[in-house]
């Protein structure tokens, strides 16, 4: 299985954007995503993108973590690059070969990917639902 390299620029997106995330909202509880959004810049206010599929890649990264736990860490290694670390020891301490271990990152990012794609068309089908009942309602 390849690298998908759409999942690898949105996870580089992604993970720009947490360091900038606590710009615009109060701080986290410790988590992964905590420890994936730390600063670890000049001290500086990071320029993460404002892209709309951002939030959908993270709720997508998110249930990942929560439900597949055994493809989220993989993918937040080889994609995210945290923990840092040689995978070849990450993938020894699961007892499998860094070829699986990489397998399991690829198969966790198209699961992201599926899940953000998920998201942003559930959105799209509420705004329709909504622009309708609102027509409805307005002329009857």
């Amino acid at each position: 299985m390849q690298k998908n390299e759409h999942a690898q620029e949105l996870a580089y997106q992604w993970v720009r954007w947490l360091n900038s995330r606590r710009f615009l909202a109060p701080p986290i509880p410790p988590s992964m995503l905590a420890l994936l959004g730390q600063d670890r810049g000049t001290g500086e206010e990071p320029d993460g993108p404002m892209a709309s599929e951002m939030p959908a890649f993270n709720a997508g990264v998110m249930a990942l973590i929560s439900q597949k736990p055994d493809l989220a860490f993989p993918f937040l290694k080889v994609y995210c690059g945290v923990p840092r670390g040689p995978v070849k020891t990450m993938a020894g301490n699961k007892g499998i070969s860094p070829k699986t271990y990489y397998e399991l990152a690829h198969k966790g990012a198209g699961d992201v990917v599926r899940r953000m794609n998920m998201v942003i068309n559930l959105g799209l089908m509420t705004q329709c639902v909504t622009e309708k009942s609102e027509k409805i309602r307005k002329y009857g």
